[in-house]
């Protein structure tokens, strides 16, 4: 009976010991997180974090309307880089898609001869469901591209292309 005694003595200073290690590292813890929302907030008060909406509207750059596509919705995220004097070919976008020049010049015109010129720092909303082509003008461009898709949608159909899509093109 005496070894029984001492053994779930034992046992219970063991266990004793573990949890107050323990709740010795949570409350550590806890000061730590304490800490960091105190100062990290009066931080984040001493920067000056500021938002610029470079692009927002209803219609793309040449005042079509656009529509997000029905169905599982996928963001994508690109980098197009396009060497001096690219020409994009005749093509159309089955979704919304947003651009932010990084570097250079692109020209896009749409179908019916409308022109325009993004530059570095521009942001624009690109025609959906429209044929236009691109011209690179000057040196090497550089794009940010957004495309709010549908899952496994091409991102852009040519007008050479077969794809069942294009007949929403215009």
């Amino acid at each position: 009976m005496g070894q029984k005694l001492l053994f779930q003595m034992l046992s219970y200073n063991k266990f004793h010991h573990i949890f107050l290690e323990r709740t010795k590292n949570m409350r550590i813890l806890l000061a730590l997180a304490f800490t960091v929302v105190l100062f990290g907030q009066s931080a984040l008060a001493d920067e000056k974090i500021t938002v610029e909406t470079l692009a927002a509207d209803t219609r793309s750059w040449d005042g079509s309307v656009f529509q997000y596509p029905e169905g599982g919705a996928e963001i994508t995220v690109a980098k197009l880089s396009l060497p001096s004097g690219t020409k994009l070919p005749l093509h159309c976008h089955p979704e919304p898609m947003a651009a932010y020049v990084l570097k250079g010049e692109i020209e896009v015109t749409n179908a019916s001869g409308q022109t325009k010129s993004f530059k570095k720092g521009d942001a624009f909303i690109e025609v959906m469901n429209r044929w236009h082509k691109g011209s690179v003008k000057g040196k090497d461009t550089q794009l940010i591209v957004f495309y709010a898709g549908k899952k496994n949608q091409p991102l852009s159909i040519s007008k050479d292309g077969d794809s069942s899509l294009a007949g929403r093109c215009e």
